[in-house]
């Protein structure tokens, strides 16, 4: 049989390479016996019907939904094999996560816009008739419930109290703009829960390493002018940087005396930093 000669585009060289990749780590998941999450053993996915809570999945580390419409589908997305619970719980968390966060982001970035207006479509937020038209109606009165919930919550920013404003989640405003300012209570076991998540990911993506006791991850969430020299100091010094696409950076830096004791510096969307420790919380 002769050879065929098929020239394929960069976009679509990606693409295989990401099935390719998602082929690679099916075949991991035969291998991992537990979630990467919460360390439940994970059972095969039914051929049919419902998944039951174990049943393995692949979660992406960065969660698939935040990234804008606009990234490019040749992108490396990570992900890890996780039970479906954890799946589908931290999938819920998410979506209400992001629904709140992109709303106070700096839009006066062009970059942060697409994600904005993704969320904008979302919650069903000031649609002209025509992109109202394109929404299944059932679909339509669950975006519009979604609006409802959150901008329930709103409160102008000076309305808040002195105590209100210094909880102020860092990375998320106030900005300087002559527009006025609104902001929206997130729940701090929500973005920990979150935050937790992407640095057992990231451990299992880039050192093939599940979290397990008596080690734990310690998230923590501080204004950069807070952060100690020597954090600083550590990051320069010895931690490795990952990208993935131009919204989420990672740091990690290993202890040299335990090489199981690990710190995270992960940052998203270029305003929102977690910190993070994996110690043996024994000692």
């Amino acid at each position: 049989m002769d050879a065929v000669l098929v020239e394929l585009t960069k976009d679509e060289l990606g693409i295989i390479n990401n099935a390719l990749n998602e082929v690679y780590h099916l075949a991991a998941m035969k291998k991992i016996k537990c979630c990467v999450h919460c360390l439940v053993e994970l059972t095969k996915p039914p051929k049919s019907g419902m998944l039951t809570d174990t049943s393995a999945t692949l979660d992406h580390v960065f969660p698939k939904r935040w990234f804008p419409e606009s990234t490019p589908q040749n992108l490396n997305r990570w992900t890890v094999p996780a039970c479906h619970k954890c799946n589908d719980e931290l999938s819920g968390v998410e979506k209400v996560l992001l629904n709140r966060m992109a709303l106070c982001l700096d839009l006066t970035k062009p970059e942060l816009m697409a994600l904005y207006q993704k969320v904008r479509k979302g919650l069903a937020l000031n649609l002209s008739e025509a992109e109202r038209k394109q929404i299944d109606p059932e679909e339509l009165k669950v975006r519009e419930a979604d609006k409802k919930k959150v901008f329930g919550d709103v409160k102008p920013w000076d309305e808040l109290s002195p105590e209100e404003k210094k909880s102020l989640f860092p990375g998320l405003g106030p900005w300087q703009t002559s527009a006025p300012q609104l902001s929206l209570p997130i729940k701090q076991e929500d973005i920990v829960r979150e935050a937790e998540k992407m640095v057992r990911g990231c451990e299992w993506k880039i050192a093939k390493r599940l979290v397990e006791p008596p080690y734990s991850v310690q998230v923590h969430f501080v204004h950069e002018q807070d952060v100690p020299d020597s954090i600083w100091q550590i990051v320069e010094k010895s931690a490795k940087t990952y990208s993935i696409g131009s919204y989420f950076r990672v740091q990690r830096a290993v202890a040299h005396d335990d090489p199981l004791v690990v710190f995270y510096r992960i940052e998203f969307w270029g305003n929102v930093r977690a910190y993070a420790f994996i110690i043996d919380k024994e000692h």
